[in-house]
């Protein structure tokens, strides 16, 4: 469930290969928002600024507003089409002759989000002359794109014009003089400084970035966008880590947790800290020996502890440590019959805030591919139920 950006209450619900939302109102039917999911995994789900997003288990990554009009991959490789560069005839007096480069981006509309550049298309640009752009394409609800260009004898693209209602033609009859808003998807060399994500996992909002965990190729690898920029993903290689990329095990969840990212691994839990500035992010390994094997058990309750189903049993970690004997002990026989090994990844787990509870649904071990039993934990008798 999550706040659209109209402030109302929506939920997300994914059958079989297709996405789904609906409103709380009674009787409303599900509307179908995207095909082509995984149709085996549960998806991670992340929400902020009324858009939610999605990664369907390294397949591939979402952004939706609740609607299939704004319901896209997160995000494009780069814009849609071409453009031809022509001279045109005393249009800009003033301009040097030179060789000059032109970028495009696609803009999305509802969310800013803006894609990979192209890369540069050039033209001899004669002096006193602009140039007329022509061939613009646009594909689906993208029907905007960001024109840039070089000045003569430079390479920071500088912002020409943003265009909108899917205009297929520009004349730009600036001066170089004129242009002063440097790109801030190149650096100053015009080099591309953002790019599309790896498919992933996981994901979770910390620290104003969204973050990306078990990336397709890379299972012990994290990656974060710009600060307050969900859609914007650095290039460089500083916006990414490797977590106990060597220890054997994979990432299996992240949860913001008292003002620090926690990691869970397969045998072990690490934790980074630090604040917006990414060159100052320090991770340590908190726990070793010992993490999380069911994904979509991971429980927060508030900033108490985090919850979740290991490999010895249900644990509890405070930032700093895990029990030493497993909370799930007094159902230690119920506990070797849950089907780890093969359905795992399907197990759930909630938090009643109101009733203390931590509520887990399992498969045991045979036939079943459904989870059918329950086991209820009280936050503050720590008694089973």
């Amino acid at each position: 469930e999550y706040v659209n950006a109209s402030l109302t209450a929506t939920l997300l619900a994914k059958v079989g290969a297709q996405l789904y939302t609906w409103s709380l109102t009674p009787g409303t039917a599900m509307a179908s928002i995207q095909t082509g999911l995984n149709s085996t995994d549960i998806p991670g789900v992340c929400t902020a600024g009324g858009f939610a997003f999605v990664t369907d288990f390294a397949v591939k990554n979402y952004i939706t507003d609740g609607t299939s009009d704004h319901t896209h991959e997160l995000q494009k490789t780069g814009p849609q089409g071409t453009m031809t560069l022509a001279n045109r005839v005393g249009t800009a007096v003033g301009n040097t002759a030179a060789t000059i480069s032109y970028y495009m981006t696609d803009l999305e509309p509802t969310t800013g989000e803006e894609t990979k550049p192209n890369t540069a298309t050039t033209i001899a640009r004669l002096a006193d002359e602009g140039v007329r752009i022509t061939g613009l394409t646009y594909t689906g609800h993208f029907t905007s794109k960001r024109i840039y260009r070089v000045k003569a004898g430079g390479t920071q693209p500088y912002l020409v014009t943003t265009l909108t209602g899917s205009t297929a033609t520009h004349n730009d009859d600036s001066l170089d003089t004129a242009l002063t808003t440097a790109s801030t998807v190149h650096d100053a060399d015009g080099v591309a400084t953002i790019e599309k994500p790896e498919a992933a996992k996981f994901c979770c909002f910390h620290k104003g970035r969204l973050f990306l965990a078990n990336l397709s190729g890379a299972p012990s690898r994290i990656r974060w966008s710009r600060v307050l920029e969900p859609t914007q993903f650095d290039s460089a290689t500083t916006a990414r880590m490797d977590v106990g990329k060597n220890d054997g095990g994979d990432i299996t969840g992240i949860v913001p947790f008292r003002g620090s990212l926690v990691i869970f691994k397969r045998n072990s839990i690490y934790v980074l800290n630090g604040d917006q500035d990414e060159t100052t992010f320090s991770l340590f390994e908190a726990v070793p020996g010992k993490g999380c094997v069911a994904p979509w058990t991971i429980r927060r309750d508030g900033d108490n502890q985090i919850f979740f189903l290991s490999a010895c049993g249900v644990l509890s970690f405070d930032l700093h440590s895990v029990p030493q004997i497993p909370l799930s002990d007094p159902i230690l026989e119920d506990v070797e019959d849950f089907d780890i090994d093969d359905r795992s990844n399907f197990f759930v787990a909630g938090i009643d805030p109101c009733e203390r509870l931590y509520i887990l649904s399992i498969t045991d071990i045979g036939s079943d591919t459904t989870n059918k039993e329950t086991h209820v934990y009280n936050l503050d008798t720590r008694a089973w139920g």
